[in-house]
């Protein structure tokens, strides 16, 4: 579809106050969801005090529960408000520090061992 400029009466920039991380963490069907919540909870309560990630951060970040079931996993969604534009790379920093204290909880997420190596068949 095409709109010609003449038929534009307003633009809004929806990222020009804030912009919003959107992650989400798949975690093995068989994993306790409310350590799972309670270990991701953690994660960005953590990052949001961490000095070198607070002014991007704006409000707490919060665990929104499960996004959704499939075969063999469930998903979580965690939410961040950033600064505009920088909301990849706390996205990025969060889904790192959430897999190493998930791995450090002994969560698993689906295909992958405890030991962070795929399973064998």
């Amino acid at each position: 579809m095409v709109v010609p400029n003449s038929a534009l009466r307003q633009v809004t920039n929806l990222s020009k106050d804030w912009s919003r991380a959107v992650i989400d963490i798949p975690v093995s069907v068989t994993e306790d969801l409310e350590q799972v919540t309670r270990t991701l909870k953690d994660v960005v309560e953590t990052m949001a005090a961490d000095r070198a990630w607070s002014g991007l951060i704006l409000g707490d970040p919060v665990v929104a529960g499960v996004e959704s079931i499939d075969v063999g996993y469930v998903q979580l969604r965690l939410i961040a408000r950033t600064l505009p534009g920088r909301q990849f790379e706390v996205a990025r920093e969060i889904r790192l520090r959430a897999s190493i204290a998930l791995r450090s909880a002994g969560i698993t997420s689906p295909g992958v061992g405890v030991t962070g190596t795929k399973g064998t068949p």
